[in-house]
């Protein structure tokens, strides 16, 4: 469980913060990221499901659709230690 962490936190976030000023955050492709981030560890295949939790300025938000809508004039911004990965 911790190498896993320790592979797909950097990865999550180098994805968040490419993201450009008013672009959605897409929750494809946070699953793609964590998926190829951890291949030397585990297979995609082992995974049943991945879940994500998003806090769009320290508000839980769900996604519409694919997609994790911000304000449209602003950017989003992750760092390592803001995300935790867990197994259920």
């Amino acid at each position: 469980a911790a190498a896993i962490a320790q592979a797909a936190a950097p990865a999550i976030a180098a994805y968040v913060n490419s993201i450009t000023v008013g672009q959605p955050m897409s929750l494809l492709v946070l699953q793609q990221t964590f998926l190829a981030a951890v291949a030397g560890i585990l297979a995609a295949g082992l995974f049943s499901s991945l879940t994500f939790s998003v806090s769009i300025n320290g508000v839980a938000t769900a996604p519409t659709g694919d997609l994790f809508v911000g304000d449209p004039e602003s950017s989003f911004e992750a760092t390592t230690a803001g995300i935790a990965v867990t197994q259920a």
